[in-house]
């Protein structure tokens, strides 16, 4: 029930949907002549707007997130395992075109397949069902197992966790698949911004993992972010930021994570 409620709710409250609904409450309020409220609506829209756009709003949300855990970490010689989370495929296009559709956070597996090369007797899983309402399609690693072969990697080297819908089952149900022991040593690869949310679950489970954050929307060094006149971009990046801080405090809340800042 948690699962398709925090959808709907989503699909309302996040930034570009909110901005648009404000932006048309206060112009229908102009039309029917409820001047003030409606320029507040309006003024308040187009606040937020140049905020996301020309001031980088996004950029200052989502940098906490992606310096939280550093990039290329180090190492250790031997590791027992690596799970990727998987999302940034495009099921629907991948199907409709017969053709691998790939977004943004393609790094999660071109990171995955460099780290199997390093480490070649270690259990290697890709997480990652089906995070659509529909529940049509198969689920996200299926289809990033596509990736892998592309680039050489057996199919017999990668266990696949499909049952997954967000980043909570993510690491719940491969711990499930996994079992893995307390002094085990994991590596977890998934997109810096979603690093401290996945984090925050781990602990709750006290699953010992190495942080590899990929995928980064700022720059990180010495607090810089990297400011983009691309409108489509600005508003992506808020958006991630904006699910992802309340995302946290979600998981915190409902018992899902052990901290709200892991």
């Amino acid at each position: 029930m948690s699962f398709y409620l925090s959808k709907i709710i989503w699909a309302v409250v996040q930034p570009t949907i909110l901005i648009g609904l404000l932006l048309l409450m206060g112009i229908a309020l102009l039309v029917f002549n409820r001047r003030t409220m409606g320029l507040i609506a309006v003024g308040i829209g187009s606040f937020c707007y140049c905020s996301i756009v020309f001031l980088s709003a996004g950029q200052f949300l989502i940098a906490p997130l992606e310096n939280r855990y550093p990039a290329n970490p180090d190492l250790p010689a031997k590791v027992d395992g690596i799970l990727v989370l998987s999302g940034p495929l495009d099921r629907r296009m991948t199907v409709a075109r017969q053709q691998l559709s790939i977004r943004d956070g393609a790094e999660r597996y071109l990171e995955f397949s460099k780290l199997l090369r390093r480490y070649k007797d270690v259990e290697a899983v890709i997480s990652g069902g089906n995070p659509s309402l529909a529940g049509k399609l198969e689920g996200q690693a299926v289809f990033a197992r596509q990736i892998l072969d592309r680039v050489g990697i057996e199919e017999s080297r990668v266990k696949l966790e499909i049952n997954s819908r967000n980043t909570d089952e993510n690491i719940r149900f491969s711990h499930n698949l996994l079992k893995p022991s307390a002094d085990s040593k994991w590596i977890i690869i998934t997109s810096a911004y979603h690093m401290p949310r996945a984090q925050a679950v781990l602990k709750k489970l006290a699953w010992k993992t190495i942080p590899y954050p990929v995928d980064f929307k700022t720059e990180g060094q010495n607090g810089r972010v990297l400011f983009t006149m691309d409108s489509g971009e600005a508003f992506t990046v808020v958006d991630l930021a904006i699910k992802e801080w309340l995302g946290l405090l979600y998981y915190y809340l409902t018992g899902k994570s052990a901290a709200l800042w892991p």
